[in-house]
């Protein structure tokens, strides 16, 4: 079943010349198959030379050897999986089993990769899901909150009269009304100028997210600098949208969707993943179809991608590819 998919895969992989080699799950372009199985993989974190992510089950790869090691045996559903140091993480519903429906999470575990042991956190399940669901407002958006060290940043709305807004007179007078802006550690450092903002990511001291302050229906990727509190516009493409950005160094990755084209078969978008050297403005497209959940760290980008263009975790697959 494994060689099928992966036949199916460098069929999709539109404009790369892909062939196969099923004795290492490489695609001759640089994309290394990770795992795809019939419900769907998702939800990769990468850290250093590991990748963590949910297959049914709670599942260990190894980079540097290819292995695959299956860390949790409950069907009771464990998911968000992140790396911290040598220890996995997770949110599990073990212990709250709800016949006939689905389980709610109600707990963190964690699995500490050298003892191959595990046991109960007592980590707020709250706290924790904030990095992957966001607090959700009255309108059903939910920022996500994410930290890089001992700096988290989130987006949500205030307003002018906020207690916790000092600086008024740089922010200008709002008055009542509500806008958007980047919060680290609770501290507004600056005001989002798009209509919608979303994909927010941290790493040291850049800040990246996705606006569409260019166009209702046109993403472009904003970063700042939390150092010099300087705004810098990394993409801008009116043909397209830019979304879900990582960054390393001078290394920023992204998936970018090109405007929809009806056709008479249907809605048809064409989307890319693709690796951008901010210092000399290079691009280079790693994968031909739609990514999630992209992260990169040294020299490794991890994504969530799709068996055939459905975006549908059912499909989903997930790549490794190496600089």
């Amino acid at each position: 079943m494994k060689k099928i998919i992966l036949l199916l895969i460098s069929i999709l992989l539109i404009g790369c010349a892909s062939t196969i080699n099923t004795e290492d799950n490489k695609l001759t372009n640089g994309i290394i198959f990770i795992d795809g199985g019939e419900g769907g993989v998702y939800q990769p974190f990468l850290n250093r030379n590991y990748i963590v992510y949910v297959d049914n089950e709670i599942i260990l790869y190894n980079i540097n050897s290819g292995e695959k090691k299956q860390i949790t045996y409950d069907m009771s559903g464990q998911i968000y999986p992140k790396i911290i140091d040598n220890q996995i993480y997770w949110v599990d519903s073990r212990n709250n089993r709800n016949l006939g429906s689905q389980n709610t999470p109600t707990e963190v575990w964690v699995y500490d990769i050298d003892n191959e042991t595990e046991e109960k956190t007592d980590l707020n399940i709250d706290e924790y899901l904030k990095e992957h669901l966001g607090s959700c407002d009255k309108n059903g958006k939910c920022p996500r909150r994410l930290c890089y060290e001992e700096s988290c940043v989130e987006i949500r709305k205030f307003s002018w009269t906020d207690p916790n807004i000092t600086d008024k007179e740089e922010m200008g007078s709002l008055g009542n009304i509500e806008s958007e802006g980047i919060f680290v550690n609770g501290n507004l450092i600056t005001k989002l100028k798009g209509i919608e903002e979303k994909d927010i990511f941290i790493w040291k001291n850049k800040i990246l997210w996705a606006d569409n302050r260019n166009g209702v229906k046109n993403f472009d990727i904003f970063m700042y600098d939390i150092d010099t509190k300087t705004e810098t516009q990394i993409t801008n493409t009116q043909e397209a949208s830019e979304l879900d950005p990582a960054v390393y160094e001078n290394l920023v990755v992204f998936s970018k969707c090109y405007k929809e084209e009806v056709s008479l078969s249907g809605v048809k978008s064409k989307c890319e993943v693709v690796l951008l050297n901010i210092n000399t403005d290079k691009e280079q497209i790693i994968f031909n179809m739609a990514g999630n959940n992209i992260q990169i760290e040294e020299n490794k980008i991890v994504w969530e991608g799709w068996r055939r263009p459905s975006n549908s975790y059912r499909d989903s697959i997930i790549f490794l590819y190496i600089i």
